[in-house]
């Protein structure tokens, strides 16, 4: 039984660490809500996501 259930598990390091990372992990859920278009949302972003996820797997490693 306790096979099942881990073989069941998942984790979502986006939403998990989404406060870390900017938000990123929500990027689809704020377009909706907030009305954005999804490529413009996310060219404007990235570049901001990437230097955060960066320096926090550095905080990590």
């Amino acid at each position: 039984m306790i096979d099942i259930l881990r073989d069941g598990l998942s984790y979502d390091f986006g939403a998990v660490y989404a406060v870390q990372l900017e938000r990123a992990g929500f990027m689809v859920r704020d377009c909706v809500y907030n009305n954005h278009n999804y490529a413009s949302y996310y060219a404007a972003n990235i570049a901001k996501w990437e230097k955060v996820l960066d320096a926090f797997l550095e905080t990590i490693k």
